[in-house]
């Protein structure tokens, strides 16, 4: 029974680092396609490799030290389920709604941030067909197609950076 319990507490420590990883390679290729920091694209694959290798010696060196610390205690003679569900009780149970009231908020920042975007993009779309249109119009169709593509990618840029820093929140 112990075995599966360390088993369980790698097991659980390497998704998250696996998701952690899925994460960064995302935003990188979302930092790539915007292309808000004007970093180019072997700056930003260099950046996203060390993160991962980072990622990867921290989860090793953590699930190493899951397996030395259940070890000891193994070898202390203390039952695993017990300790392991002592520590968990003593969390206060005020935390886990906290932390599931601030997950749920982070994923329905990002759905109105993505829903903005698909919104912002057609009004733009709109305001550069508009914009073509006008008769007075000195401009031509190049630039105005120009403004409207860099000005959508600002505010798709601003837009998930106040994401990002909200969810921190």
């Amino acid at each position: 029974m112990n075995i599966l319990i360390i088993f369980a507490k790698v097991a659980i420590v390497i998704f998250i680092f696996l998701l952690l990883t899925w994460l960064v390679g995302n935003l990188s290729k979302l930092l790539i396609k915007v292309s808000i920091l004007k970093l180019n694209d072997r700056k930003l694959k260099i950046l996203r490799r060390n993160i991962t290798r980072f990622l990867l010696i921290s989860c090793l060196i953590l699930c190493i030290l899951i397996v030395g610390v259940n070890g000891f205690l193994i070898y202390r003679g203390e039952n695993l389920q017990q300790y392991t569900l002592n520590l968990i009780s003593r969390i206060p149970s005020g935390f886990w709604i906290t932390v599931g009231i601030g997950i749920a908020q982070s994923i329905g920042i990002l759905i109105v941030a993505a829903i903005a975007l698909k919104f912002i993009n057609y009004w733009l779309k709109v305001a550069s067909t508009r914009a073509k249109n006008l008769e007075t119009n000195t401009a031509d169709d190049e630039s105005i197609d120009a403004f409207f593509s860099a000005l959508n990618q600002r505010i798709r840029g601003g837009t998930w950076v106040w994401a990002i820093i909200s969810c921190g929140h």
